[in-house]
């Protein structure tokens, strides 16, 4: 899977979501970068090196699309660790149920909007 989320209970308002970059923490702001959509996130880290190959530098993509529900863009963040890279994604809340729980981070193929029938 190549890493790890919480959040995803009910009531809670972002999805965190880590992953192990070797580094981050040491990387210049300018080498990641991360571009947020209403049902994705693209995460691209440049410039890694990893302990098993000195001396190589790394470009490193992760596009995450059709997440489980809707995010907000524009309250979605990301920052760097010691050795991993956290990209936090905002929730939307609706207004009878507050911040949903979610199952799984994406939603696959097919992937509709979540709505509740009223």
């Amino acid at each position: 899977k190549g890493y790890s989320w919480s959040g995803h209970e009910y009531g809670r308002p972002q999805i965190r979501v880590e992953f192990a970059v070797p580094g981050a923490g040491r990387l210049p702001p300018e080498d990641i970068h991360c571009a947020f959509g209403r049902d994705w996130f693209d995460l691209m880290v440049w410039n890694v090196e990893w302990p098993e190959d000195p001396g190589v530098k790394y470009h490193h993509r992760v596009k995450k699309t059709g997440l489980l529900r809707d995010i907000d863009p524009a309250g979605c963040s990301w920052k760097a660790k010691a050795d991993r890279v956290v990209v936090l994604l905002q929730k939307i809340r609706d207004p009878r149920h507050g911040f949903c729980g979610w199952r799984e981070l994406t939603a696959g193929a097919g992937r509709r909007p979540f709505a509740f029938d009223d």
